[in-house]
């Protein structure tokens, strides 16, 4: 969060049409056997939580990672190794 204040109006903007626009995810993507790894904070916008649960609905090979505590990218931007050290066992359970 404390980055938001440097980011371009062009990304915010950008970041909300995705966000709170009218997006919708291809039906085609239930289609697909990939295995997927969802990963959102806990103290992300409500948005974004029914986001992770519509995708799974859509995609049911997806796993769906509440990160505790953490808003928006913390996990990966600021505590990396516990980000690897989520996603590396998926990655190879996934081979």
């Amino acid at each position: 969060m404390e980055d938001m204040s440097r980011m371009p109006i062009k990304t915010l903007v950008t970041i909300y049409k995705t966000y709170m626009g009218h997006y919708n995810l291809k039906r085609r993507i239930s289609k697909s056997k990939a295995q997927v790894l969802y990963i959102y904070g806990e103290k992300e916008l409500n948005c974004v939580k029914e986001s992770a649960r519509l995708f799974q609905q859509l995609h049911p090979n997806t796993i769906l990672y509440e990160a505790k505590g953490y808003n928006h990218g913390y996990l990966s931007a600021y505590l990396p190794q516990e980000w690897i050290d989520l996603v590396v066992p998926f990655l190879e359970n996934n081979d």
